[in-house]
């Protein structure tokens, strides 16, 4: 044998020992070198190789497809266009991700949070959050931008007004955005709290609806109406509306009795007087209203003062038959009331007293001008028909609900 012959026949035995080893770590037995193997199969080894290099070179192509496919639907999730925007109205508002209250949570958000609308569907909206979280929610506990902006212009023109007196919650009682049952609550005074009175307002009991809307419910003197106080919270940064029957006036027992049944609208301290034991009794002003009022506000006001003698509050000035408005104002020992007669005899003027003693001395008169338009309420957000979608879109909605 030549040198030339046992040189090559070294080699092949190196080459047929090295595939002896990864025969044992092979998974597919049909695909491995065996030690059997002659040097002259050398081609048909390396075909195997090939073949398995292939199969792994189509698997990363399918897996690189599905990553492709998976990172373009939660692109075209995450930047679903808006079709509009929207404020929330109640103190807190779940997100979920389907149309159903047994949903899983997306998010929680406050009042007054801005945020994106998706989609609608009947009277759910599907909308975006500034943190990015995405679900579906009431569209009735949304608020249009105008909406906000009415329900931020009655809080600051509320906070700014003179307060019409002060009362206590009788109990956990919700602060509605509108004079209505139905309508959102942004706050919850705690049993106990002390609030500000900017204002009351008699509403009928009907359906709630977005301002600028005809509820087309029939409204007549048999439909039950809603007493309800403007309140602002403590500090004056926030205003709503509570029902008057959860409060409690901050007025003497003894004073509310000399109500007869008339609702008290605002009430004010003027002075004190003493008792016989010497005891400061706060003077007080009134205004009352005995039918629920359309247009004005109170129908007459009064003054009591403590008689010492009789050891009880005394009415030291009346007048009714009147058809007065808010505010009234009491400042630098003046009380200025606007009203005129309820028969229209003269006009509506602005009318300044001064306390004398235990009664009101009249000072002088002022033209008045009503304040024109009535103030508009602020409501949900409209639930606007439901846009035709195109067959892409329905196609790409599709999809998504498949990768889901």
């Amino acid at each position: 044998m030549s040198r030339e012959t046992r040189r090559l026949g070294l080699a092949n035995a190196e080459i047929v020992h090295s595939f002896d080893r990864r025969a044992a770590l092979a998974a597919d037995h049909a695909e491995a070198v065996f030690a059997q193997q002659r040097p002259g199969h050398r081609l048909a080894t390396l075909g195997t190789i090939k073949r398995r290099a292939g199969r792994r070179f189509l698997l990363l192509i399918h897996l690189s497809i599905i990553a492709v496919t998976l990172s373009g639907c939660l692109r075209l999730e995450t930047t679903e266009s808006a079709i509009g925007e929207a404020y929330v109205a109640p103190a807190t508002l779940q997100l979920r991700e389907e149309i159903a209250p047994r949903a899983a949570l997306t998010g929680t958000l406050k009042h007054g949070t801005r945020v994106e609308i998706l989609a609608r569907h009947r009277r759910f909206a599907k909308v975006r959050a500034p943190g990015g979280a995405v679900g579906w929610t009431d569209g009735r506990q949304l608020l249009s931008a105008r909406g906000m902006e009415i329900v931020r212009e009655q809080s600051s023109r509320a906070a700014e007004s003179p307060a019409q007196g002060s009362a206590t919650a009788a109990d956990a009682v919700n602060v509605h955005i509108t004079p209505h049952r139905g309508s959102p609550s942004f706050y919850q005074l705690r049993e106990g709290e002390r609030i500000s009175l900017a204002g009351r307002a008699i509403m009928p009991r009907i359906q709630y609806v977005p301002p600028g809307e005809q509820s087309g419910q029939l409204v007549t003197p048999e439909t039950v109406r809603d007493d309800w106080s403007m309140v602002c919270l403590p500090g004056g940064a926030r205003c709503g509306w509570v029902l008057t029957s959860m409060l409690m006036l901050d007025l003497p027992d003894e004073l509310i009795q000399l109500a007869e049944g008339h609702r008290i609208t605002a009430f004010f301290t003027l002075g004190h007087t003493l008792d016989h034991e010497g005891r400061e009794r706060p003077i007080y002003l009134w205004t009352t209203s005995t039918t629920p009022p359309e247009h004005f506000q109170f129908d007459a006001f009064r003054v009591f003062s403590w008689n010492a003698a009789r050891a009880r509050y005394d009415s030291t000035h009346a007048e009714r038959n009147l058809h007065g408005y808010h505010p009234v104002e009491v400042t630098a020992g003046k009380i200025r009331l606007i009203y005129g007669p309820a028969d229209g005899s003269k006009p509506v003027e602005r009318h300044a007293f001064e306390l004398r003693g235990r009664k009101l001395h009249a000072l002088e008169t002022a033209p008045w001008q009503a304040p024109g338009g009535q103030t508009e309420l602020a409501g949900p957000l409209d639930d606007a028909p439901e846009e035709a979608t195109s067959l892409w879109e329905r196609t790409r909605d599709r999809a998504r609900s498949w990768w889901r």
